[in-house]
């Protein structure tokens, strides 16, 4: 059976197991496997039960596979690892990185426990992974020989920038962030063979070609990860020190790695868990995550819409109206987060609108719905690589100002973005110059041109006495604002509050496009701590929904005038 075979097989079984399958791979060395701990929707087999799997036979490797999310984002971790000093051959050490492929693993953390031989760096230390040099590669144990298996990458792989920059980046803006910066490093890593440790002459000789820290593992899955064109970010655990004199009295020994894992698991694991969700940040919002998305939906529609439509609580009615529709679910498009809020149905709907080519989001993403901006921005990105020009927004949101009352529709005139304000800003991170420029200036983001059409619009209606406009507050959610927190809020400026918009609003004005928004006064928010008023998601639906077909003609209108 040839590797990818071998690699099918169990990637099938693993699939009737497992129900969301998953972007990240993570392979935690000795010690670390206390990182499964936080995931949660947790989907744990033993290695024991995979036929295909060689047995883990190491201390402090529990043997599992475990499936779920971790910081918002759909992972398998390995709880253990295989060596070349096992007895197994380099495709069993590598089959699971294959699996992971087969699965859909885009981006690979690899984690191990390494000996220090730069003599900067101490025991504790956690090192970045910038470059390895392969002495099993080097010496014919590179896990690529043999007959090339083109399923998964080419004969002859590019080995540049294997522990990708961009990843490396990161990992250092985390260390900041958790303030662990004095003991991260960032090195080049060698493996051995094992499990002997090293001599002194030897350890030597490794210093000397350039080596930060010597392990056992990680090359050889960092190997075929490239081949398969994973990203890839690489860290080691510095728990000893290398005896480079024979008079030293330096001795190593397994136990004490497991103590010094033990003794930063912790660090680690939220180390971890924050890169995870700092590269979900960048990542799902990336370039080339909206190019994926845009290609595969450019297959299914072939007239390019001009405007864009995101329908919030119990407002996705509008896609009833549209002529020619063709409806792809969210769930179809692998780059796209679900939908978890009740009225929201969770589709992208093509077609004519009142005569213009256009695409209504069903249901938005939300941060309190435990995505990163990146993920809940995504489909403004993919809009944008489509071609929609203007965008279109519409929310359910809490009135502030003492003059709306429920069932008044406000035109949006700008916005406060406590998020943005307060760190959560969809433009943070690096940035793509193919969706706009670093520094966007956000006046008249709220076209005025659009706006001033939405009065026309509402005259002609005969809705005036309850068409407002006003400043909009995104605040995070789920919860609902305390009576403290609606002061504050309406101190500021703000006349209505929701837990959307802003971001959308924000990255829709990064790459050029017009925006209209308003919002449906849904309820009042309180600002007494005397009132027995309390907000509840399901009054925001019945609200919106006698509100429907005002709505629906308003846009329809607004879209004939555009």
């Amino acid at each position: 059976m040839s590797s990818y075979e071998n690699a099918k097989s169990v990637a099938d079984f693993l699939k009737e197991k497992v129900s969301q399958l998953p972007k990240m791979g993570i392979i935690c060395g000795s010690g670390l496997g206390g990182l499964a701990e936080l995931v949660t929707e947790a989907t744990v087999i033993k290695y024991s039960e995979i036929k295909e799997f060689p047995k883990s036979t190491v201390v402090g490797h529990a043997g599992n596979l475990v499936f779920g999310k971790l910081a918002g984002k759909d992972v398998v971790l390995m709880q253990g690892r295989f060596h070349p000093y096992e007895g197994y051959e380099m495709p069993q050490v590598v089959l699971p990185v294959r699996v992971m492929k087969l699965l859909g693993v885009e981006t690979l953390i690899v984690t191990n426990a390494a000996g220090g031989l730069n003599p900067k760096f101490n025991v504790g230390d956690m090192m970045i992974i910038k470059d390895h040099i392969s002495l099993l590669g080097l010496t014919g144990k590179n896990p690529l020989v043999g007959p090339n298996e083109s399923h998964f990458g080419p004969r002859f792989p590019p080995t540049k920038d294997t522990y990708t920059k961009e990843l490396r980046k990161l990992a250092k803006e985390v260390a900041k962030e958790l303030k662990v910066e004095q003991y991260l490093q960032e090195g080049v890593y060698t493996a051995q063979m094992g499990p002997a440790y090293e001599t002194p002459a030897e350890a030597r000789f490794l210093q000397m070609i350039g080596a930060d820290a010597v392990g056992m593992s990680t090359i050889h899955e960092a190997v075929v990860a490239k081949h398969a064109n994973m990203k890839i970010f690489g860290m080691s655990l510095i728990t000893n020190k290398v005896a480079l004199d024979e008079d030293s009295e330096i001795v190593c020994n397994h136990e004490e790695v497991l103590e010094i894992s033990a003794k930063r698991a912790e660090t680690m694991k939220t180390f971890v868990q924050k890169l995870c969700n700092s590269q979900s940040r960048v990542t799902m919002g990336s370039y080339q995550n909206a190019k994926a998305a845009t290609d595969y939906i450019k297959k299914k529609v072939h007239q390019a819409p001009q405007v864009g439509i995101i329908c919030g609580s119990g407002l996705g009615t509008l896609a009833e109206i549209v002529s020619d529709p063709i409806v792809i679910k969210y769930s179809d498009i692998k780059q796209f987060p679900k939908s978890t809020v009740v009225g929201h149905a969770g589709n992208l709907v093509f077609g004519k609108l009142a005569g213009k080519n256009v695409v209504i989001m069903q249901g938005r993403f939300h941060p309190y719905e435990g995505y990163n901006l990146g993920q809940v921005t995504l489909p403004v990105r993919v809009m944008k690589l489509l071609g929609v020009e203007t965008l279109i927004v519409t929310n359910a949101a809490g009135g502030l100002n003492p003059d709306y009352k429920v069932g008044d529709l406000m035109i949006i005139k700008d916005h406060i973005s406590l998020l943005g304000m307060t760190g959560l800003n969809p433009l943070v991170g690096p940035n793509d110059e193919r969706f706009g420029p670093r520094f966007p200036a956000m006046t008249d983001t709220y076209t005025k041109e659009l706006r001033e059409i939405a009065k026309a619009v509402g005259k002609e209606m005969q809705i005036e006495d309850f068409l407002r406009e006003g400043v909009y507050v995104a605040e995070m959610g789920p919860t609902y604002e305390t009576i403290a927190e609606a002061r504050f809020l309406k101190m500021i400026g703000a006349d209505a509050a929701g837990m959307s918009t802003a971001h959308e609003v924000i990255v829709a004005k990064h790459a050029g496009m017009k925006v209209f928004a308003f919002s449906l006064i849904t309820n009042e928010i309180v600002v007494d701590e005397d009132s027995k008023v309390a907000c509840n998601h399901e009054e925001v639906l019945q609200i919106s929904a006698k509100r429907t077909e005002v709505m629906k003609k308003f846009v329809m209108q607004m879209l004939e005038k555009m």
